[in-house]
């Protein structure tokens, strides 16, 4: 709560805010739904675990969220939010996957447009963090030998070039 409102008051709203404010969301979208569907813990408890403030998301979107049953619905009530575009999934696995490819697409953008040297930073390390997840994903299939098609060493040569700069 206190870097929220200090970033509020320091910072241009564009650049840090939505980054911070995304990451968020995304966070509160994922815990709701892993309470909610894995966990199958009620609305009433699942709000204390939710971060406030929230950033695009209002407090009916929550509740509605919180309320929801089982994978179908939350994915029908997460298309009436600001992040459709994770609504796709199908899984928590896909949602988790959809949730750091939207905010690496936010960050990227950050990265190449933003003029504030705290929001490139913060955008850097999102985009980084996003990158060493695939990278990690990737020793682990080659580790459990669990895709043996699939060219591991090209998909390492093509990564981003700030990914490689750890």
């Amino acid at each position: 709560l206190e870097l929220s409102q200090h970033i509020k008051k320091h910072f241009k709203k564009d650049d840090i805010e939505t980054l911070f404010g995304c990451s968020i969301d995304l966070h509160n979208i994922m815990r709701i739904f892993r309470l909610r569907v894995y966990f199958d813990y009620k609305a009433d408890e699942i709000i204390p675990f939710i971060i406030r403030p929230s950033y695009r998301l209002t407090d009916s979107m929550i509740s509605e969220l919180c309320s929801s049953n089982g994978i179908k619905e939350f994915m029908s009530l997460l298309k009436n939010t600001p992040y459709r575009r994770l609504a796709a999934a199908d899984s928590g696995t896909s949602l988790e996957t959809l949730s750091m490819e939207f905010l690496s697409d936010k960050a990227g953008k950050v990265l190449h447009f933003s003029k504030s040297a705290p929001a490139v930073i913060y955008a850097y390390m999102i985009y980084k963090n996003y990158e060493t997840d695939k990278i990690k994903i990737i020793i682990e299939s080659i580790k459990t030998s669990s895709n043996q098609n699939y060219d591991y060493y090209q998909y390492l040569q093509s990564l981003h070039p700030y990914s490689l700069l750890m």
